[in-house]
């Protein structure tokens, strides 16, 4: 019985040492090749299609318009007024989301989330 148990344990051991390489191949690959800007609501549309601007002039998401747009750090970014979209327009740091709008965890270890 315990030879089994040595068995199963070095079995156990070699799958969590795959397990721990395959995450490793995937995080390197997910920092490779992640965008600029976390799109993965809306395809290639920043912060889910919601105007960016009114998060902090409103304190609430509202839905952006498609017909007013800008694209900024490789996403399209909408807006709910052209003058919110002129506002980013100025200075798109002030109001574009930390990191890109991935995790900060994530990111503070080299990675995306």
């Amino acid at each position: 019985m315990p030879r089994n148990r040595t068995i199963l344990g070095a079995v156990a051991s070699g799958f969590g040492v795959v397990l721990a390489a395959v995450a490793l191949l995937y995080v390197t690959s997910a920092t490779a090749t992640a965008p600029p800007v976390y799109t993965g609501i809306v395809k290639g549309v920043a912060v889910g299609g919601y105007d960016p601007v009114t998060f902090f002039t409103d304190g609430k998401p509202i839905k952006g318009n498609k017909d007013l747009t800008t694209n900024y750090d490789g996403a399209t970014w909408r807006f709910a007024s052209a003058a919110n979209r002129d506002a980013f327009q100025a200075d798109p740091a002030k109001y574009a989301p930390q990191y890109g709008g991935y995790c900060a965890y994530a990111v503070s270890k080299g990675s995306t989330a």
